[in-house]
């Protein structure tokens, strides 16, 4: 290979390797990026609107999923902490109702005992109830009720930052990135 040509490809290679080394997560970063409004496409918007307003609520504070690549708005005035996450064309991906672990315990006692055993503990554990598919969704959805149907899973972080997925089927899945905020 000629010099020059030998140059310039390795400094479109470092150039590349630099750029794809700028984005990747370390530990303790962010998954979710505060954004305005005004940077979430129109299609999200509607999407998250709609489905806000069937669930009683507003739409609340917006950001953008960095590892999921999803729009994330908060649903506000429901009785608990609601997240929704939308794809960029509009499509509902999964809303997320946040429980504690005594109300996942009297509803779900067996699930509650795997929280405990992955956790080793319940302190700190973050308890999410995530519906997957927009047929679910109801205001106030009764982990029990739902438990057993296609499309919900029990996410769940330990207060060490572990995270976990767990379906009816008690598959549990760790996933390495931490999300809490």
């Amino acid at each position: 290979m000629r010099p020059i040509l030998h140059t310039a490809v390795l400094s479109a290679s470092a150039c590349l390797l630099a750029v794809a080394c700028s984005e990747v997560k370390s530990a303790g970063d962010k998954e979710e990026v505060p954004k305005s409004v005004d940077d979430v496409p129109a299609a999200v918007q509607v999407t998250a609107a709609r489905l806000a307003e069937r669930l009683g609520g507003s739409v609340g504070a917006w950001a953008w999923d960095t590892e999921s690549e999803d729009w994330e708005c908060a649903v506000n005035g429901l009785g608990r902490a609601v997240e929704m996450d939308i794809r960029s064309d509009g499509a509902f991906d999964e809303m997320e109702f946040v429980f504690t672990f005594d109300e996942l315990e009297a509803a779900l006692p067996d699930v509650a005992k795997i929280v405990s055993q992955q956790c080793r503990t319940e302190e700190g554990a973050l308890i999410e109830l995530s519906l997957r598919r927009e047929a679910l969704l109801v205001p106030e959805p009764r982990p029990a009720e739902v438990w057993s149907k296609s499309g919900v899973v029990i996410e769940f972080q330990c207060a060490n930052g572990r995270d976990f997925e767990l379906d009816a089927r008690n598959m549990a899945i760790e996933s390495k990135v931490d999300d809490r905020d």
